[in-house]
């Protein structure tokens, strides 16, 4: 294994997103997977050529990649629920000159919760979409 440093291109995310999306049952719906299929990924994803752009990635560095994209998709996911500013994939929660005080007094509450709403100020998530399939949903009401 490399020494180099592995460093994620959106090029690599994708790879992995749809890599993923072939081995989803493995996963269950919490998108829970095994190390197993870590390896496999790390392995592809050198196949692939991924590794010369941002270092190599092992199973372990898969693993950490995905954990951070989880939680990257449940802040957005709770942004997105947000009234007084819109959402859009590719500028985040779209907060302009009129709109900054709602967003401040929306990371006033959420960054207790939400360490990570920040930088979706002005910035989008473009894995949105592709997560969702992977993420069981929230159940609601009482009696669940």
């Amino acid at each position: 294994m490399s020494t180099k440093s592995c460093k994620w291109t959106d090029r690599n995310v994708w790879a992995m997103l749809t890599f993923l999306e072939s081995k989803k049952a493995e996963g269950g719906d919490g998108g829970n997977f095994k190390a197993a299929t870590w390896n496999a990924l790390a392995r592809h994803l050198g196949a692939e050529g991924h590794n010369e752009e941002g270092g190599e990635k092992s199973g372990s560095s898969c693993k950490n990649k995905w954990t951070a994209l989880r939680a990257a998709f449940s802040v957005v996911q709770e942004l997105k629920k947000q009234s007084g500013f819109a959402w859009d994939d590719a500028h985040g929660a779209c907060i302009e000159e009129s709109s900054e005080h709602v967003w401040e007094d929306y990371v006033k509450v959420r960054l207790t919760r939400h360490p990570t709403a920040a930088p979706y100020k002005n910035k989008g998530f473009p894995y949105y979409n592709m997560m969702e399939q992977f993420v069981a949903p929230k159940a609601k009401g009482r009696n669940i």
